[in-house]
């Protein structure tokens, strides 16, 4: 976990996937060392979850992971078998330290989670009965080509734990899981990066028993999903919730965790972000402080640079990479 307006550090080394393209200097001018330090923070961050490939002792941890659980009759339904692709057994061997036995545990705990709750296929049902129930959502995508989530606690009403659950499954699926646009292969996406805001937090925000709830669905299902998470704003009284919550996230999942003010990241999300996210954040951090525009604000109908992107074949935003027929299925080039 890194406050970066009170931690200051020397200059880090960007991956080439953060600024391939792109002329870091061109692009964020007038850089302060509150926000230089922010945008190294968030190269390390990267840097520490950047994709590997797998190894051969993980494709051969794999193999018997897929074997035993195809033997135990666990992989008959279709979206149990699509959903155990290569890079699942792995997220899961690296979020369990390539230890064999916990690792095919927590699979089996995840296919039979899979088989009652079908969140392939699920909605909010909160969303649907209240459109202000949450705000979390698919927003664009990074530089680095991973989806971009944003949420922030203004204008979201619903803080039933169960419901806020099943939200973050229901976007997780969509952004990363089995609703995603591209397959669950190399070297397509895997991950995808957060960004909270905590503007509207509040007392009625500080019962731990949602923090854990959405923890334990990111921990258990969902391992290995994050490749980073932009906190910004976080006030002083969300240090207990805090305290109470970090025993339940791993050390490499606390190393993805980038404290900033929101005055630092104008500065620092240009080194991670396209200019039309930016400029979409920017706009969006200007509603979230007026009570007026979030009264009438409709985040579901909206426009966003997701919306714009997923109107663009495959290969426009991974180029050399795939293509969609007519029928949208994605085939290899």
């Amino acid at each position: 976990m890194v406050d970066v307006d009170h931690h200051s550090t020397g200059d880090a080394a960007a991956p080439e996937s953060a600024t391939q393209g792109t002329s870091r200097d061109d692009e964020v001018p007038d850089r302060t060392p509150a926000a230089k330090a922010a945008q190294a923070r968030c190269l390390a961050a990267l840097e520490a979850s950047r994709p590997r490939p797998t190894t051969d002792e993980e494709r051969e941890q794999i193999h018997h992971l897929q074997q035993e659980l195809k033997q135990a009759g666990l992989v008959e339904e279709p979206h149990v078998a699509s959903w155990l692709t290569e890079r699942c057994a792995r997220r899961y061997l690296r979020s369990h330290r390539h230890h064999y036995g916990p690792a095919r545990d927590a699979l089996r705990r995840s296919i039979q989670w899979r088989l009652h709750t079908r969140p392939e296929s699920a909605q909010c049902q909160a969303c649907e009965r209240n459109p202000r129930a949450h705000t979390y959502r698919r927003v664009g995508y990074a530089r680095t080509g991973e989806p971009v989530i944003f949420s922030v606690f203004a204008g979201g009403e619903d803080l039933v734990p169960r419901n806020n659950v099943e939200h973050l499954m229901v976007h997780l699926e969509q952004s990363v899981g089995s609703g995603a646009r591209w397959p669950d292969r190399d070297p397509y996406p895997e991950t995808y990066i957060w960004v909270l805001h905590f503007a509207g937090y509040g007392l009625r925000h500080m019962n731990p028993a949602v923090g854990r709830a959405c923890l334990k669905l990111f921990s258990e299902h969902y391992p290995e999903r994050l490749r980073m998470a932009l906190i910004i704003d976080a006030p002083v009284v969300f240090r207990g919730l805090w305290l109470a919550l970090r025993p339940f996230l791993e050390a490499q999942t606390q190393d993805r965790l980038v404290f900033m003010s929101e005055r630092v990241s104008a500065q620092a999300f240009p080194l991670l972000f396209p200019p039309e996210l930016c400029a979409w954040f920017a706009r969006e951090f200007r509603e979230v402080h007026d009570a007026g525009a979030l009264k009438c604000k409709d985040i579901w109908s909206e426009r966003s640079p997701a919306r714009d992107a997923d109107r663009q074949p495959l290969e426009v935003l991974f180029p050399g990479e795939g293509k969609t027929n007519t029928e949208g299925t994605e085939q290899r080039a």
